[in-house]
């Protein structure tokens, strides 16, 4: 599926009410995975087609997705961030998170993903977590 948006990713920007030194690029269109189910979140990415490239700041840096023949190892640490969506079964991001969320987490098997939150979580999906903090159904990277 390609849909054109008038949305720009945001590059650089750690706080939601500080401007800051932050750069907002337009998308021209958005690829999203034909096998994308919204729930059970199932094949949820996106490429995005920038109207220019990318340059990253001092103190802005990429998160790497694994290689297709990679093999991730249970309790691997992985990084996820994201401003957050911190109720389950939410659509909207928090009004209250400010500030970008990064964590690193171990990844846990499926069976226990499916056992904490009760949800259909498939094999194909990666499931992070630990006291305090999880990112069930997507991981951003992971490094064994």
């Amino acid at each position: 599926m390609t849909s054109t948006v008038t949305d720009g990713l945001v590059i650089g920007k750690s706080y939601l009410s500080n401007p800051g030194n932050s750069d907002l690029i337009p998308v021209k269109a958005v690829y999203t995975h034909p096998g994308f189910t919204k729930f059970p979140p199932t094949d949820d990415l996106s490429l995005l087609h920038l109207e220019k490239p990318v340059k990253l700041g001092e103190f802005d840096s990429l998160i790497c997705l694994p290689e297709r023949d990679d093999k991730i190892h249970l309790h691997s640490k992985c990084m996820t961030a994201g401003w957050g969506i911190t109720e389950p079964y939410q659509d909207r991001f928090s009004k209250t998170v400010q500030e970008v969320v990064m964590v690193s987490l171990p990844l846990i098997s499926s069976t226990s993903c499916r056992s904490y939150w009760g949800l259909d979580i498939k094999n194909t999906n990666i499931c992070g977590g630990a006291a305090g903090s999880s990112s069930c159904m997507v991981i951003q990277g992971c490094i064994d």
